[in-house]
């Protein structure tokens, strides 16, 4: 997919993930407590902003932003456990367009959807941003579901 090609990625890390995958999962050896600051920061140093978060209920969910391409907004759902001195984030994401319609001066913006591999163009860049956010998690382990 030229999303991620764009972005760096090398055929091998392309054809890993499976189609249809609607989520990422970061494991890495570390609390769950440090595995959810880093991915506070990852969100932050990408320009996202943190719309509910709870370090002790293990979740952030962000606000939508811009991806740029197509005009397509992304939103992130992030869910922290920890096992065994593992810790795992699972990333769910959601896509819109950036596109609304004025009506009385009330603007209707269009609804979310799940965002998944598939090649379809506005879901596979949503997605491509989890793989971006997932990668910058240092010295993780990312899987696809």
């Amino acid at each position: 997919m030229s999303v991620l090609k764009e972005r760096g990625f090398t055929n091998e890390q392309i054809n890993a993930i499976p189609k249809g995958a609607t989520q990422l999962i970061v494991e890495k050896k570390v609390s769950k407590d440090a595995l959810f600051d880093e991915m506070v920061r990852v969100l932050i140093d990408r320009g996202y902003r943190i719309e509910k978060e709870s370090k002790d209920q293990g979740y952030i969910t962000t606000e939508g932003k811009c991806c740029l391409q197509l005009s397509t907004s992304y939103r992130a759902n992030i869910v922290f456990s920890e096992n065994n001195g593992v810790s795992r984030a699972v990333i769910k994401s959601e896509w819109t367009a950036n596109t609304g319609i004025a009506m009385y001066g009330v603007v209707a913006m269009p609804d979310w959807y799940e965002t998944k591999w598939d090649g379809g163009q506005r879901t596979s860049i949503a997605f491509a941003e989890s793989i971006a956010i997932a990668n910058a998690i240092e010295n993780a382990e990312i899987s696809y579901r």
